[in-house]
C-alpha cells in the first residue's frame, strides 16, 4: 500500500470553484438616482413628519351587524362553566389522610347552616343556603360577592 499525500494531488483551475464576490452595479443613469433615494441623512429623517393616526376599531354593537347587541352574548350563552359548591375547607397532615376510611368525619371550617360558597369557574360568585328539593341538595343564592376577583377564599 502506498502513502498518499494531499500534497502529491495536482488541480487543475477549472476544478476549484470560483465565486465573484463583488456586488452588481446598477446602470449609470440610475445609480445615482436610486443611491441617493436609498439613503438619507438623519437631518431628512427628522424633518420628515411621520403620518401617525390612532387605530381605529369596529365596534362590536354596530347597528349595521346583523341581529343586534344581544346577537354577541348570545355566541357565549352555550359555553359550559363548571359550578361548584363549597361547604368548607380544612388542612389535614398526611399521616391523618392515610388514616381516612368509610365512616372518617372530617371537620370543616364552617359552622352548620353557615352559608356555602358558590364558585364558578373557580371563582367565588355568590354565598347561599343548602336546601333540599325532593332527594337532592340544592342551594338558594342569598347573595351575591360584589367584587368576585377580590373576594378571598
Amino acid at each position: 500500500m502506498s502513502e498518499f499525500s494531499w500534497d502529491d494531488m495536482q488541480t487543475d483551475d477549472d476544478a476549484v470553484p470560483q465565486f465573484d464576490l463583488t456586488p452588481e452595479v446598477p446602470e449609470a443613469s440610475h445609480s445615482n438616482q436610486s443611491a441617493q433615494s436609498a439613503v438619507r441623512s438623519s437631518k431628512q429623517v427628522q424633518e420628515e413628519q411621520a403620518n401617525v393616526q390612532p387605530v381605529q376599531f369596529m365596534p362590536f354593537d354596530e347597528p349595521g351587524m346583523e341581529g343586534g347587541k344581544g346577537d354577541n352574548l348570545d355566541l357565549l350563552m352555550d359555553v359550559p362553566l363548571p359550578v361548584m359548591v363549597e361547604l368548607g375547607r380544612t388542612t389535614m397532615l398526611v399521616k391523618d389522610i392515610m388514616s381516612v376510611g368509610p365512616g372518617s368525619i372530617i371537620e370543616l371550617d364552617k359552622a352548620a347552616g353557615e352559608n356555602v360558597d358558590i364558585l364558578i369557574n373557580g371563582r367565588l360568585i355568590a354565598r347561599g343556603e343548602v336546601v333540599v328539593i325532593e332527594e337532592n341538595f340544592g342551594v338558594r343564592i342569598v347573595e351575591f360577592v360584589k367584587a368576585p376577583e377580590k373576594a378571598v377564599q
